[in-house]
């Protein structure tokens, strides 16, 4: 009888500690929310290197990476975080950017989106 009262009183203690740590747990699954900006809009610093509308990018035929993430900002002046790809969202191995070659931002907060490249008619 002795054992079994202590069986019961060990079996208790550890219903009420796997209680709390699922408690605890659900608790970490509600994380804050990323702060910080959501933008993904970027503006053209330089409207001879590059002009944005929508969700292209006009450049001229050459142009090189650095010029364009030299030249972008966000359109509410928040940090963000440009990556350039090759249209198939492959991870570009040339510094020249071709067309439909894709720009991905994220905005300080995580959220992302895409530009794609067109080249800018010869007038």
């Amino acid at each position: 009888m002795k054992l079994l009262n202590i069986t019961m009183i060990i079996a208790a203690v550890l219903i009420i500690f796997g209680a709390y740590y699922i408690a605890d747990k659900n608790n970490d699954n509600e994380q804050e929310q990323p702060s910080g900006s959501d933008i993904t809009t970027v503006y053209s610093k330089d409207k001879s290197v590059l002009t944005v509308e929508d969700d292209i990018i006009y450049i001229v035929e050459g142009t090189m990476q650095n010029d364009v993430i030299d030249n972008l900002g966000a359109t509410d002046f928040s940090d963000q975080t440009y990556i350039i790809t090759t249209s198939e969202r492959s991870k570009k191995t040339l510094d020249e950017i071709y067309e439909y070659d894709r720009l991905y931002v994220m905005a300080e907060n995580g959220e992302e989106d895409y530009y794609m490249f067109k080249y800018m008619l010869e007038e």
